[in-house]
């Protein structure tokens, strides 16, 4: 998935040895738009943390706002194989290009 996903969308640039992470998450701009249209296309993705703690204070946190809003984690689980993860990639990387 590293090295199908353009680096300027990947939080994450190497994982350590044994990691099996459920969902590879990237950071973009648009990231309702690029949820549905993933969704549409069969991808289960998610959005990260979609809300606040109802204790604290969302404004005061002006980074974590930014986070939730631009944070889309698409599925890398052991249930995929090879084929799905690379159709997950494609799929994304199509919709960004369809974006810029």
């Amino acid at each position: 998935m590293l090295q199908n996903i353009a680096k300027e969308f990947q939080l994450l640039h190497e994982l350590p040895d044994g990691a099996v992470p459920w969902f590879f998450p990237v950071k973009i701009s648009n990231r309702e738009q690029v949820f549905q249209e993933l969704t549409r296309r069969g991808i289960d993705c998610a959005r990260f943390w979609r809300h606040f703690h109802a204790d604290i204070p969302a404004d005061q946190f002006p980074e974590v706002k930014e986070l939730r809003e631009t944070i889309l984690e698409l599925p890398i689980h052991q249930d995929l194989n090879k084929r799905h993860l690379q159709f997950v990639c494609q799929q994304f990387n199509q919709i960004m290009k369809s974006n810029k």
